[in-house]
C-alpha cells in the first residue's frame, strides 16, 4: 500500500495520538476534543459530534480505523489500525477552532476582535479560493460548450437546457464563493 498523507484537524490528531491502541467512541472523542481544543463546551455539542463522526468515517474509509465488532450505533467503539501510525498527517485548523470574529447577542453584526487570521488560516482560505476558481472555470466552460452545442444542433436545445441552466447556477454560486473569499482575504490576508 502506498504511503498516505492525510489532512486532519490538529486537535483531533492530538487526541487520537495520545493512546493509539485505546478504544474510543465518538462521544468520548468529543469530550477529549473539547479539552484539547480548549473549547469548554462553548460549541454546539451535536454539530461537534457529527463532525467527529464524519472524521471517524473518513478514517475508516482509508482503513486507518475500524469498528470494534459487537458494537454499533452511538455506543460503537473504534480502534485505530497499525496503518494510522504510518500516515503522514498535515495538521489543519478544524471548523471548531476559536475564531477572531464574535457575534454579539443584541445585533447580527460581527465585531472583529483581532485584525488578522493566523498564517495557516490565511493559506487555507487562499487554497479554497483557488479551488473555487478552478471549479468556476470548469462550469463556465461547461455552460459555454452547451451553448455551442445549441448553436450547432438546435434540435437538442430543449433536452439539454435543464443541465445548461444547472451549470450556469453552479457557476454563479462558485463565483459568489470566490468573491466572498477574496473579500475575506483582502481584509485579513494583508
Amino acid at each position: 500500500m502506498a504511503h498516505q498523507v492525510l489532512k486532519m484537524d490538529k486537535h483531533l490528531f492530538n487526541v487520537l495520538n495520545k493512546d493509539l491502541s485505546k478504544r474510543f467512541t465518538v462521544l468520548g472523542l468529543r469530550a477529549e476534543y473539547l479539552k484539547e481544543a480548549g473549547l469548554e463546551e462553548s460549541v454546539d455539542a451535536v454539530e461537534l459530534r457529527r463532525y467527529l463522526y464524519k472524521q471517524v468515517l473518513r478514517l475508516k474509509k482509508r482503513s486507518l480505523a475500524k469498528t470494534v465488532s459487537g458494537t454499533s450505533g452511538r455506543q460503537a467503539q473504534y480502534v485505530l489500525t497499525e496503518t494510522f501510525q504510518e500516515v503522514t498527517v498535515n495538521p489543519s485548523v478544524g471548523p471548531f477552532a476559536r475564531s477572531s470574529v464574535t457575534v454579539p447577542a443584541a445585533s447580527g453584526e460581527a465585531n472583529v476582535a483581532q485584525p488578522g487570521g493566523t498564517p495557516n488560516q490565511i493559506e487555507e482560505l487562499r487554497e479554497q479560493a483557488r479551488q473555487y476558481q478552478v471549479e468556476f472555470m470548469v462550469t463556465v466552460g461547461e455552460a459555454e460548450e452547451y451553448q455551442r452545442v445549441f448553436r450547432t444542433y438546435p434540435s437538442l436545445k430543449s433536452a439539454l437546457e435543464p443541465i445548461y441552466v444547472q451549470a450556469r447556477e453552479r457557476s454563479s454560486k462558485l463565483l459568489g464563493q470566490v468573491r466572498a473569499l477574496e473579500r475575506v482575504l483582502s481584509i485579513y490576508g494583508g
